[in-house]
């Protein structure tokens, strides 16, 4: 005769009692929770681009058309520095031609 895991008559085996088991989650449960963590996540990262924005000084109520016109206005003062800068240089180069080398 072959003994027997349970030979004492209780059918209980394995009982729960000794470890519990633990649920799973439903599907849609675990979906709701990660949605909610995505979400909580996409608000914090838009509040970080908000910060970045003001930061550098691009507020929302900035138009392209006002960027694009502030960036023509400041080439022309550009272009207007570089050639009071070029009439200095050749100024300068002029009054060098007509007088001698000091050191000779």
């Amino acid at each position: 005769m072959l003994p027997t895991a349970n030979t004492d008559g209780d059918d209980s085996g394995n009982s729960s009692s000794d470890r519990p088991v633990k649920k799973r989650k439903a599907t849609y449960l675990v979906n709701k929770e990660e949605k909610a963590r995505l979400n909580h996540e996409v608000q914090e990262l838009e509040a970080q681009l908000a910060a970045l924005k003001d930061r550098v000084g691009l507020t929302g109520g900035q138009s392209l058309d006002k960027v694009a016109t502030s960036n023509v206005v400041l080439s022309n003062v550009l272009r207007q520095q570089q050639l009071l800068v070029a009439t200095a240089q050749a100024g300068l180069a002029a009054c060098t031609r007509g007088s001698p080398n000091p050191l000779h």
